[in-house]
This record gives structure tokens, C-alpha cells and sequence, in this order.
């Protein structure tokens, strides 16, 4: 191995990009130089005077090293797009007994998904949602969970994302997909901060952003208690100590408690959003408008 190859590898061994796209490149840069030397090999001799021993490795270098540049710049080219289409920009948490969340793209792919329990292990291993848009991932995951839903079952929905539209399209395919059967919804946000502390709990979403009210409430519920109650449970908890959940407007398809109704995929009671400026009577990071509580 010359000098060239031994820069070569080690600047892709130092490269932050997927294993496939370096096997990619390196492959392209071998093909090059190699069509680089059979051009050099087939040239008609006795045309002109033959170049001297020192400019033919000279001009060799300068292919080799033009085409090591040109690869490395479609790597980090090709590595920051990927970057870019991969970063999340909205967090889905869905808490049913499975406890589930959901990384969203700019382009409103899943780009992760997170089981919080063994429960959750199954229904993402049944429902395979990478990769695809929040719509269908829900569809399928509401499909995987089918044997949960039901009359009197609740089912939380907590979303982090700074587009207050996507939020609103988050929770209006959620009602859409959870709501069925006289399952009740709910839907609430939090901030980046509040998305953070949940998953150093191993929360989700909405569970932390139910416990943090209660416990802003003054209700006695501890961090272990607040992350093993059926969600159920734990909206009763914040009912009976008349804890305001602050719920985003569009909440509660299928209760029989006075909630909003979904009428054909879209949310009732829509101008609750955007009432506030993120934050809750209970503490900051909490949108929403009014609660089915």
C-alpha cells in the first residue's frame, strides 16, 4: 500500500458517514484511478517526445489526488443530506399500556421509534413504522395495538415539535388512528426541556407532562408511581384533585365526559391553539387549550 491509499483509508476510517456510503466511494475511487492507468497504458507511443520519468508519477498524483477530492466532497456532501433528512424535528410519544415514541423528519418520515416497555417492544416489532409518514405509522400501530382499545381505554398522546401545524396534524392523524371504539384521547405538548427530562425519566411524552402537572398541583405521586399507573388511572388521579391537564384543543374523541368529538378526521374546538405562548398554568412548556378533565 503507497502513501496515497494509506490517506485515503485513514480519512475515510476519521469520516462520519454510513459504512455503505464509504464502501461506495472507495469503490469509485479504485474504478477511477484504474481507468486512469489503462488510458495511460493504451496511449500510441512515438507521438512527440516521450515524458520523462519524473513528470509521468507526477501527473499520476495529480489524477489520483483530483479524484480522492472529488469523492471526498461527494462523501461529506452525501453525509450532510443524509444528516439533514435523518435529524428529528418532532417527537410523538403515545402512551396506551404499550408506551411508545416516535421520531419525525422534516419530511415527516419516522426516523426512530422507541419502546419504553415490553409491550411496546412487540407492537413496533408488529407494526414496523420506519421510515414511514406519521399517518401510516399511526394507522399501523393503532392496528398493532387493536387488542388495547376499547370503550374506557385512554390513550395519551404527548408531542414536542416548535411548527405549531405539524403539531396540529400530529394530533388530528392521532385522534384519527387511537380514537375508535369509545377510546378516549388526549392530546398535550411539551417543550425540547420537558422531552428531555421525560425520557431521562423513561416516560413518555405525555405520561411525564400528566405527572409533572400533578406534581406541580401538589398532588403526592412519585416519579415510580406516575410511570407504572395505567393511563386511565392516572387521569382520574388529576380529575378527582381537580388538576387542570391543559390538553391541546383538539382532545378526548370517544369520551362520554363532555370532550370534544372528531367529526371526520378533523378536531372540533381547533381555535385553542396557538392560545397560548407555550406556557401552562402549571409550569412552562405546555400548550394547549381547553381540557376534557
Amino acid at each position: 500500500m503507497n502513501d496515497i491509499d494509506e490517506c485515503m483509508r485513514e480519512a475515510f476510517s476519521n469520516m462520519h458517514a454510513s459504512d455503505e456510503l464509504k464502501k461506495a466511494t472507495m469503490l469509485r475511487v479504485e474504478r477511477e484511478r484504474g481507468l486512469a492507468s489503462n488510458r495511460r497504458d493504451c496511449a500510441p507511443c512515438g507521438q512527440g517526445s516521450a515524458p520523462s520519468a519524473r513528470r509521468v508519477p507526477r501527473k499520476r498524483r495529480m489524477r489520483v489526488f483530483a479524484a480522492v477530492a472529488a469523492c471526498l466532497i461527494a462523501v461529506f456532501v452525501g453525509a450532510g443530506g443524509y444528516a439533514y433528512a435523518m435529524k428529528p424535528i418532532a417527537y410523538v410519544g403515545v402512551d396506551i399500556n404499550p408506551s411508545i415514541e416516535l421520531s419525525i423528519n422534516r419530511f415527516d418520515r419516522v426516523v426512530d421509534a422507541r419502546a419504553l416497555n415490553e409491550d411496546a417492544q412487540a407492537v413496533l416489532d408488529a407494526a414496523n413504522v420506519q421510515g414511514k409518514p406519521y399517518a401510516e405509522a399511526a394507522a399501523a400501530l393503532a392496528a398493532a395495538c387493536e387488542s388495547y382499545l376499547g370503550e374506557g381505554v385512554v390513550v395519551e398522546v404527548g408531542v414536542s415539535c416548535s411548527d405549531e401545524g405539524r403539531c396540529e396534524e400530529i394530533e388530528q392523524e392521532s385522534l384519527r388512528c387511537f380514537g375508535q371504539g369509545g377510546t378516549q384521547v388526549h392530546c398535550g405538548r411539551v417543550d425540547e426541556a420537558r422531552r428531555q427530562a421525560a425520557e431521562r425519566a423513561g416516560m413518555s411524552i405525555g405520561r411525564y407532562r400528566l405527572y409533572c402537572l400533578l406534581e406541580e398541583a401538589g398532588v403526592e405521586v412519585s416519579e415510580q408511581e406516575a410511570a407504572a399507573l395505567p393511563m386511565r388511572e392516572l387521569r382520574a388521579l388529576a380529575a378527582e384533585n381537580g388538576v387542570e391537564t391543559q390538553d391541546s384543543a383538539c382532545c378526548g374523541h370517544g369520551a362520554g365526559d363532555g370532550s370534544s368529538a372528531l367529526s371526520e378526521g378533523a378536531c372540533e374546538g381547533a381555535e385553542g391553539h396557538g392560545a397560548h405562548d407555550g406556557r401552562g398554568t402549571h409550569g412552562e412548556g405546555y400548550r394547549g387549550g381547553r381540557s376534557s378533565s
